[in-house]
């Protein structure tokens, strides 16, 4: 049903009404109305950055690409349906009748469609398999990498013939400018002079020899090469920027304002006591790639017109959100109900939800159960039981993730394995039937909130032989066929009725432990000599060996001296943070992006 306007709308409301904030009524193309109440001054673009925002709070947003994907339409003041194209259009000019606004699909080239089909042949999966998700932060990655490429591809088209050169054949060139031993010693007498013989010009069988210092650049030398060819072949009006230098027989250029002893062609030439042999080549004659696929005009101002842009509607919308950091409640949540059971029907199955919190494998509180319930014919349990963990929201670090467990009451041990229960006077046996994880905060850094349905994977003997029931590394993604597996609905809490809870930004962050610095003046301990070379040694041990308490609490409170003297640390560093202390957080960000050095490969990969 069509939402109408909150006003009375008569056939001249767009002259009459002096309103700063009208009411649209947008139809969308998953068949949902949205009201929203938007400035009469505001662009379509910025509708359109606040209509999707609003449209995340809706059902089947999954079903939604990317903003850029659509475009408005009405019927104007002509009667006439519209296709609103130019979203730099204010709506008091653009004057949709009823103050309705359609959302549909922007209509693909013909070089798009191209470049679509290259792609399902490269990845090996249609494009179309994609769309079939419905997951919203699926199809914002794909919008996100598609502006990315068109970017670049709109830089390369608008680039010079030499940048195109260095981007297809980029010169080989040595990091030092100190010359090896191999190539000093090729040196004429230890002069440092450099030998190019056997110089064979285009279209020509004549060859020149030069000697020159090896500190001259390919510029130079071609300046050398068309004098004497000049003066030989008896050539007139030939310029150097008409030429470059190619290794003869391979496809390298010799190019950029670098010596001609930085070039590893020469350098390996010379090692292996072998005349260099270059070739003059016109520029015309180079063959340089050109993408077709962004030469179409119409494609080039589409792709401009899908650059997002800074919307100041989306500014004013900021005051809708606050800091996680700021909620000081226990997080809780609601296990609503599970479905589609795979259980005997022959007799009464009695299970539970077990569900805990963790930031890697590490728990950052007890986990919590439902009371068991009796499974349905149907394979269908309700609970509407609210589960809350002893840790606040605040103190939920960004990539928290939560796990469930379904499991099975017995009271036979018969190929399960055994585990007393609380609060039972007899030994009750657990079967773990399915599993499912999923993050606390979305890919927008979004505290989660309303219901969810989570599909289930199911468990396997093998993966029973932990002492916890949970999988907290296992794939926050649930399982995919939908149709047959177990699921289970929740429903997050909203913290705050109007703004949106999201995790706060690094700089956010910073801002925060300079204020804790700024309170809490204390002065911090410096390590001695011998305890950094203990500290050190800490530092190479193997990733997997386990560090002591008193080890952990040293080196965080010398955290800021070990950074700096010792870097390779920050694997060890980071385990001896507790993530479910928000002010910890803030610590050791500030302190990574201020003062940690780049790592080593083989640490980094330690992260």
């Amino acid at each position: 049903m069509v939402h109408g306007p909150s006003t009375v709308y008569s056939y001249d409301f767009w002259q009459t009404c002096n309103d700063p904030q009208v009411w649209l009524s947008c139809l969308m193309p998953n068949g949902v109305c949205i009201p929203l109440e938007v400035s009469r001054n505001a662009t379509l673009h910025e509708i359109k950055e606040d209509l999707w925002e609003e449209a995340s709070k809706f059902p089947l947003h999954g079903t939604l690409h990317d903003s850029a994907s659509y475009v408005f339409c009405c019927i104007n003041s002509m009667s006439e349906t519209e296709e609103l194209l130019d979203e730099n259009k204010r709506l008091c000019d653009v004057k949709p009748f009823v103050n309705i606004l359609r959302v549909i699909e922007r209509l693909g080239d013909k070089a798009e469609k191209t470049l679509n089909v290259h792609i399902s042949h490269l990845i090996g999966k249609g494009l179309h398999e994609f769309d079939s998700l419905k997951n919203s932060e699926v199809n914002y990655f794909r919008s996100k990498m598609k502006a990315l490429a068109d970017e670049m591809a709109r830089s390369r088209q608008n680039k010079s013939w030499l940048e195109r050169l260095y981007y297809q054949y980029p010169p080989r060139i040595s990091l030092t400018d100190r010359l090896p031993e191999t190539v000093c010693c090729r040196m004429r007498d230890g002069n440092i002079k450099l030998t190019v013989k056997n110089t064979a010009f285009e279209n020509t069988e004549t060859a020149f020899t030069f000697s020159v210092k090896h500190t001259m650049n390919p510029v130079q030398l071609l300046g050398l090469i068309l004098t004497k060819k000049a003066l030989n072949l008896n050539t007139r009006g030939e310029h150097v920027s008409e030429y470059v230098l190619k290794v003869c027989g391979q496809e390298e250029y010799l190019v950029g304002d670098h010596p001609l002893s930085r070039f590893v062609y020469i350098q390996e030439a010379l090692s292996r006591d072998i005349i260099p042999t270059l070739v003059a080549v016109s520029i015309d004659t180079v063959n340089i790639d050109i993408d077709p696929v962004y030469e179409n005009p119409d494609t080039m101002d589409e792709l401009k017109r899908t650059r997002s842009s800074f919307s100041t509607l989306t500014m004013r919308k900021k005051g809708k959100y606050m800091s996680a950091w700021n909620i000081e409640e226990n997080f809780t949540f609601r296990v609503s109900a599970i479905c589609r059971v795979n259980c005997d029907d022959d007799r009464s199955v009695q299970v539970g939800i077990q569900a805990g919190l963790f930031h890697g494998g590490k728990s950052l509180c007890e986990s919590q159960k439902t009371a068991e319930k009796l499974v349905s014919k149907d394979g269908d349990t309700e609970w509407e039981e609210d589960l809350t963990f002893d840790i606040k929201v605040c103190d939920i670090p960004r990539m928290a993730r939560l796990c469930f467990v379904l499991y099975e009451i017995l009271k036979s041990s018969k190929g399960v394995r055994s585990k007393r229960l609380k609060d039972s006077r007899q030994e009750l046996y657990v079967n773990p039937m399915g599993w499912v994880n999923t993050t606390v905060y979305d890919f927008k850094n979004q505290l989660k909130t309303g219901a969810m349905t989570l599909y289930m994977w199911t468990t396997f003997a093998e993966e029973t032989q932990s002492e916890d029931l949970l999988h907290p590394l296992g794939t926050v993604v649930s399982n995919p066929n939908v149709d047959h597996s177990t699921a289970l609905t929740i429903t997050f809490h909203k913290y705050h009725a109007e703004h949106t809870v999201i995790y706060p930004s690094m700089e956010k962050m910073i801002e925060f432990a300079d204020k804790q610095d700024a309170e809490f003046m204390e002065e911090k301990p410096t390590a001695s000599r011998s305890y950094i070379e203990h500290i050190k040694s800490i530092a190479e041990r193997d990733p997997l060996h386990e560090m002591h308490e008193q080890e952990r609490k040293v080196i965080w409170s010398l955290r800021d001296d070990l950074v700096t003297l010792v870097p390779k640390l920050l694997p060890k560093l980071l385990d001896c943070v507790e993530w479910n202390d928000h002010r910890e957080v803030a610590q050791v960000m500030s302190l990574i992006t201020r003062k940690q050095p780049p790592l080593p490969v083989e640490k980094a990969l330690e992260l």
